[in-house]
């Protein structure tokens, strides 16, 4: 009795079975996680297999399921370690982490919720924080951050049924200045560019008049994807093995036609544009009657070439071509603006161009109130205008960590509780005993709290260990840049916080807790 009350009876042995099956189970989980993010690496070759892919994924889930099942079966093994580490802590340690070890069919279900729910609330952690990534990586800027802009190019929905350039640009501007104090709104103008037709060479259709050639800026050819990845109807199921794959966005003429590529105005408006101050070297090549380009692609030996074209996507040679002295200034994000020139360039070269969008840089996000200041006052100018605020891709990856870091603590907290209130109840006469013999109250509490301790922790961290190994063979996956489809970006402060923070939480509530009824005794004989 007094070894019991000590601690000195150690836990009851394991059978060697059941580490054997467990062993066997972390390999061959292990293994299946392995193979899963191969297979998914393949699938992402020269052509895209989707089908190859999903089985993929459905390995890189099943392995560390099998591994759960795997530390479930060698949980007695680990918390029998536990607490012969736990026991050169003093006699409370080792009678509370003894007491877990000799009850494995109470403490390890309890173990096991912990680690399932951790694993789970890890992986979809590391998932979100993977998915931001990429979302944060892919975005299209409009506008640099903080900007409104305002498009004059609004549709008309009657015959022809096309965009056409409102002349309404200095209303808008003035609603602009009077909704958002802090900005000065700006009119940018640009050149209207070729239509995004797929017609041959001075082909027209029905009849119809072949379109005027209009200026557009040309693309270095070695500068651009071979293949054109991105490109409508090229295939999207393809991803070339090449340094310049895909064609960035706003280049493929499939997706940036819409938005005028050569715009005109002078340094302030430069400066809207960019979202930030002018370079020297900018300067300098306004000044000297060239262009600056906010991709390398348009530049080919420090030149920037014209070309007239009657349409897009055609093969037609342009019925008019010039170069022009060039530089490249890029903005902090990719942005719809590839060209830009002083007003007497644009006259020396003869190009036509009108304003076409409203911009006003500010120094924070807007309220909602002048937001709605802002749409009224647009309303008064056009039914058919709309306001945007680049305001940059979202941040919820932060959002559902936090947000699963709470439901886990929640539920480890219930477990935990569950738990150790089955171990006072069958030991309360144990308790007792202890009392009556002088034993501190620190060594009552410490009852609970190394409870709390070894199952909350060891749970937290093998959940973590094992809810991390799905994001890091997703991560394997590489486009042809080299770079990491999903990139194995844990949120490593949330993670800590699960597997220090939670177990010490629960620990100190445990501790706190451990007060309660006073158990008697009584000097009956068992037996009269």
């Amino acid at each position: 009795m007094l070894a019991a009350l000590r601690g000195a009876q150690r836990p009851p042995r394991v059978r060697r079975r059941r580490p054997v099956v467990a062993v066997v189970l972390l390999i061959v989980g292990a293994s299946i996680t392995v193979i899963g993010g191969l297979v998914q690496l393949a699938a992402y070759g020269t052509i895209y297999r989707g089908g190859q892919s999903a089985v993929g994924v459905s390995l890189i889930i099943a392995g560390p399921v099998l591994m759960q099942i795997g530390a479930v079966f060698l949980a007695p093994g680990i918390l029998r370690r536990a607490a012969e580490v736990a026991s050169r802590w003093g006699p409370g340690a080792r009678l509370s982490t003894r007491d877990v070890a000799r009850n494995p069919g109470r403490s390890g279900p309890a173990l096991a919720a912990i680690m399932s729910c951790v694993f789970v609330a890890t992986f979809v952690m590391s998932l979100q924080a993977s998915l931001e990534i990429n979302s944060t990586r892919t975005y299209t800027y409009t506008a640099p951050l903080n900007t409104a802009v305002v498009s004059l190019n609004v549709f008309e929905e009657e015959p022809a049924f096309e965009y056409v350039v409102q002349s309404t640009g200095p209303e808008v501007a003035a609603a602009l200045d009077a909704s958002f104090p802090s900005g000065q709104a700006r009119l940018l103008s640009s050149v209207e560019q070729p239509f995004p037709g797929f017609t041959a060479p001075g082909e027209a259709t029905d009849g119809a008049a072949v379109a005027p050639a209009l200026p557009y800026p040309r693309i270095d050819p070695a500068a651009l994807c071979p293949t054109d990845a991105d490109r409508t109807g090229s295939g999207a199921q393809e991803f070339p093995a090449d340094i310049r794959c895909p064609t960035p966005y706003y280049l493929d003429v499939a997706n940036g036609a819409r938005d005028d590529h050569i715009w005109v105005g002078d340094v302030d408006d430069l400066a809207a544009i960019l979202g930030m101050p002018v370079s020297a070297q900018s300067r300098q090549t306004l000044a000297a009657g060239g262009a600056v380009s906010t991709y390398d692609e348009y530049l080919a030996d420090d030149r920037i070439r014209l070309d007239w074209l009657t349409a897009l996507n055609t093969s037609e040679e342009p019925t008019r071509s010039l170069t022009l002295a060039g530089s490249v200034q890029k903005p902090e994000h990719p942005l719809p603006y590839a060209i830009f020139m002083l007003p007497s360039t644009a006259d020396a070269v003869g190009l036509d161009y009108r304003p076409t969008v409203a911009v006003s840089s500010l120094d924070a996000p807007p309220t909602v109130a002048e937001l709605d200041q802002a749409q009224a006052a647009l309303a008064a100018v056009s039914q058919d205008m709309s306001l945007t605020v680049e305001a940059g891709p979202d941040a919820y990856g932060a959002t559902w960590s936090w947000a699963l870091l709470a439901l886990t603590a929640i539920i480890a907290l219930v477990t935990a509780t569950i738990t150790i209130g089955l171990g006072r109840a069958d030991g309360h006469r144990d308790s007792a005993v202890l009392r009556s013999l002088g034993a501190s109250p620190w060594v009552r509490r410490a009852f609970g709290f190394w409870q709390a301790v070894v199952v909350v922790g060891l749970g937290s961290l093998i959940g973590v260990l094992l809810g991390l190994m799905p994001s890091l063979a997703l991560s394997l996956t590489r486009d042809a840049l080299g770079v990491s489809i999903l990139p194995f970006a844990p949120p490593w402060l949330q993670l800590t916080l699960m597997v220090l923070a939670l177990p010490a939480l629960v620990a100190v509530g445990a501790a706190l807790t451990a007060g309660g009824k006073r158990t008697g005794f009584s000097n009956r004989a068992v037996v009269d």
